[in-house]
């Protein structure tokens, strides 16, 4: 397994401004006491651009590909945290190509102090499984491909911890009036032992 990052954002828990990447890569073979042969690839960055003193651009990309005989614990886990309108861990895929995007507001500081702040998010996820080689091979993109979530959430710093809820809408764009709408909500507190629902 190789693995490369830079992180140049102001906070670690609660940025407001930077820019993070990172790139893995996790190759087996059979030949080499493996279990299973196959190669699987990572890329992710999320930028925070601060537009004015209340209000920053939060974009996010994640881009997984794979081939050989991936095995199930070696798969891309989406829901949750990264496409809200699903829960944890709803799609299970050897690939996977994530765009996320949105505004924070600025609120208030808790407690008056200016290392705890409160932001408002609204945003927009898009995220497709079809093998991201397909792409290249494609005239024009399908948009039943992807699964788009809407949503709106808080994310806050408190003394205990960095705290988020959010709620995502799923698929509008696919949904027929008698179909009940896709929805879920999602709530981490804490750093590195988080409490995630």
């Amino acid at each position: 397994c190789i693995r490369d990052r830079i992180n140049t954002h102001d906070d670690l828990y609660m940025p407001s401004r930077g820019v993070s990447a990172s790139v893995t890569a996790t190759y087996a073979h059979e030949k080499l006491g493996g279990r299973s042969s196959f190669l699987k690839v990572r890329g992710t960055s999320r930028q925070i651009i601060p537009l004015t003193t209340w209000l920053l651009w939060n974009s996010r990309f994640d881009i997984g590909y794979s081939s050989g005989d991936l095995p199930w614990s070696y798969r891309f886990y989406t829901g949750g945290d990264d496409c809200s309108s699903y829960r944890t861990e709803t799609f299970t895929t050897t690939d996977k190509t994530l765009f996320h995007a949105g505004f924070d507001v600025k609120i208030l500081s808790a407690l008056g102090a200016s290392e705890l702040p409160l932001f408002l998010q609204f945003f927009v996820t898009a995220v497709s499984f079809v093998p991201v080689t397909d792409y290249f091979e494609r005239s024009a993109l399908d948009p039943d491909d992807f699964h788009v979530c809407l949503g709106a959430g808080v994310r806050m710093n408190t003394p205990i911890g960095p705290f988020c809820i959010k709620a995502g809408f799923a698929d509008l764009h696919k949904r027929s009036s008698s179909e009940d709408i896709q929805s879920a909500l999602y709530m981490s507190i804490g750093r590195d032992f988080r409490y995630v629902k």
